[in-house]
């Protein structure tokens, strides 16, 4: 298995827009360790992991899972919409019966 750094190094060129290569021809190795401290701290990036890994947490399922990252990109549609809707009601226990006609 690959290396947990080169992993990381991939994820801050991508960010950064670089590859990996011109990334770790550029920058120190101290600065990267920060970058990696940053990133434990505060993870940023792929905001529908970020989305996945909160959502998890809610629901106290284990990390790691890839239930809210969708498998391809498509247009959101009323009915597709209606379906996400539910589902994040399910998850946080809203009865959205009981805000209807509340407006």
């Amino acid at each position: 298995m690959e290396h947990p750094d080169e992993r990381f190094w991939l994820k801050l060129a991508r960010t950064m827009g670089c590859t990996k290569e011109q990334l770790k021809d550029e920058m120190s190795q101290a600065e990267f360790i920060e970058h990696r401290i940053d990133y434990e701290l505060l993870p940023w990036g792929d905001d529908w992991e970020q989305v996945d890994m909160l959502l998890r947490a809610q629901a106290g399922k284990p990390p790691g899972g890839r239930d809210w990252i969708p498998r391809r990109r498509i247009p959101v549609t009323p009915q597709t919409q209606e379906q996400l809707v539910a589902k994040i009601n399910a998850l946080f226990g809203i009865d959205p019966e009981q805000y209807r006609g509340s407006k």
